[in-house]
């Protein structure tokens, strides 16, 4: 597990920015070495932030960074959704496919699934982390698959506001979602989960805090500020439902 460096903010008064070298004065951290057991090839040096954690639920959010590793095949640990930010991964599966994430994209993978993690070279990423205790459904395919959200614009859309769920896991606190504002936005957003966002297109307002594409932030439920949303913005965005 990585050691606890969150942030302590007030997160009911403004968003943070999620930077990707970790907080400014404070930087990325050594995190403890990964077992050995669990490898099947490299001696990964692995750094990260913490932004927000709830040790108790198994819950993590935050930026990382790491050398080149493989690990040997097994059910994934957590629930984890990951935008990268430099590098590739590749997630071999037990039927022989591989599928490739690079930067610039995001996936998700649910806890219990059978893969293989594999990193040819250093890779960076912001994460969101959960353990659930959910039994899931055969009925939930993102339970059974490495998911791609997608991240592009719908071709035509007349609505003011709309979503694309891609993901939920087995106890349902957790979601995946590409959202898209058609026109321009300004108000509060009354939501009761914490979440985690990186902008796509166009940008976004909050109490004082300036966010344009490739930018990311965190915020809570709490949070009370305004919001002002350009015409056109997508975002891809994680959440989780929480206590605290």
């Amino acid at each position: 597990m990585p050691n606890s460096n969150a942030e302590k903010t007030d997160f009911s008064q403004r968003p943070v920015r999620i930077e990707h070298d970790g907080p400014q004065g404070v930087g990325l951290s050594e995190w403890e070495e990964m077992d050995p057991a669990t490898l099947a090839s490299g001696t990964p040096l692995q750094r990260g932030h913490l932004y927000d954690e709830v040790p108790e639920i198994g819950y993590l959010a935050g930026v990382w960074d790491c050398t080149a590793f493989d690990d040997k095949p097994g059910p994934y640990s957590v629930d984890e959704y990951m935008f990268l930010l430099e590098g590739k991964v590749i997630m071999g599966l037990p039927d022989g496919t591989e599928i490739t994430e690079k930067a610039g994209e995001a996936f998700v993978l649910p806890q219990g699934l059978q893969c293989q993690w594999k990193m040819p070279g250093y890779v960076r990423k912001i994460f969101m982390i959960a353990e659930n205790k959910g039994s899931g459904s055969a009925k939930n395919p993102s339970l059974h698959r490495v998911t791609k959200p997608s991240l592009t614009q719908p071709e035509s859309n007349d609505e003011v506001w709309s979503e694309r769920i891609s993901f939920c896991n087995a106890d349902g606190k957790m979601r995946v979602a590409q959202v898209h504002y058609a026109t321009a936005f300004t108000g509060k957003q009354h939501m009761n989960c914490v979440r985690l966002i990186t902008v796509l297109e166009g940008s976004v307002n909050i109490a004082g805090g300036a966010f344009k594409v490739g930018d990311s932030f965190y915020c809570h439920p709490e949070l009370e500020a305004e919001w002002t949303i350009a015409a056109g913005t997508s975002w891809i965005e994680a959440r989780y439902l929480r206590d605290g």
